[in-house]
């Protein structure tokens, strides 16, 4: 009797401990269904890019040059120049997808998951990165404006200097429509009255005959006026606004962790970084 009695603690124990070891995998396997199952593509995106033979590069249907253009059926400018030394990093060829029309739409078809990335003179803003991640910056623009100098002599009879009429703009203003300048414009010129048009070519008709006071876009487009034809500073003052950047990147989706770390270290190991003055220097057989 005394010998079963010194037995029971020994089962006893063996019994709690059945019991706990049951309630623990029964605790983990709730756990595990609980919580939200990972994506086997997460961190799989180059993989699965490699053994596809190609990477999808989105851009605009229209032309950018010198960033990105179709000449005789084939793709060129420096955006094309970065894509084409990133995919030969990656052993893969390039697939360009133009069915957007505008900067928004190359972004869009990112998020939607039709391109891997847009790479097209792509500015990176707020509202874009709610559903896009960007690379590090690759060039630094600033904002500049093309005035009418017509509409801009009405502006200071007024009283107003320059400077104060570029910072409290209340004139007509053209943008793209599409691009990251339509919300730039908003946050920056609340008093403007935006003009969105179609392309950069019919900004610039609309700043020249004064249809609009001003046309709003990065330094280096305004410039690039300037350079191409000289004479049109006879009907246009140009302004660089220092103090506003316009960063440019690659544009990945959220998910694609791997493809952006790539991206990001394929920027660091460039040469140089490019600038305005060099783009222009460099790239001048490209900007007509």
């Amino acid at each position: 009797m005394i010998r079963s009695i010194l037995k029971i603690p020994f089962y006893l124990g063996k019994l709690f401990r059945c019991i706990s070891l049951v309630l623990l995998l029964a605790v983990t396997s709730h756990a595990l269904a609980t919580q939200p199952p990972t994506p086997q593509w997460i961190g799989q995106e180059i993989q699965k890019i490699t053994e596809r033979g190609y990477i999808v590069v989105a851009m605009p249907s229209t032309d950018s040059p010198p960033f990105f253009f179709e000449k005789d059926g084939e793709m060129m400018g420096i955006d094309v120049e970065l894509v084409e030394g990133l995919a030969k990093d990656l052993g893969v060829e390039v697939r360009y997808n133009r069915s957007g029309k505008s900067f928004n739409d190359a972004v869009n078809l990112v998020a939607q998951g039709e391109a891997d990335m847009a790479w097209c003179k792509l500015s990176r803003t707020m509202n874009r990165a709610k559903i896009v991640n960007f690379s590090k910056p690759y060039l630094v623009l600033h904002q500049a404006m093309a005035l009418n100098r017509v509409r801009l002599a009405d502006l200071t009879k007024t009283g107003r200097t320059i400077p104060n009429i570029v910072r409290d703009f209340d004139g007509t203003l053209a943008v793209i429509e599409g691009s990251s300048f339509v919300g730039y414009a908003k946050q920056n010129f609340p008093k403007a009255k935006v003009v969105e048009v179609k392309d950069f070519k019919e900004v610039v008709n609309a700043v020249r005959s004064g249809t609009v006071t001003a046309a709003y876009r990065d330094d280096f487009e305004i410039k690039r006026l300037i350079k191409v034809d000289p004479t049109i500073s006879l009907t246009v003052r140009t302004i660089t606004l220092t103090d506003l950047e316009d960063t440019l990147g690659v544009a990945v989706r959220p998910a694609d962790i791997q493809l952006l770390a790539f991206i990001n270290m394929f920027l660091d190991k460039q040469p140089e970084r490019l600038t305005v003055d060099k783009i222009l220097k460099r790239y001048e057989k490209w900007l007509k």
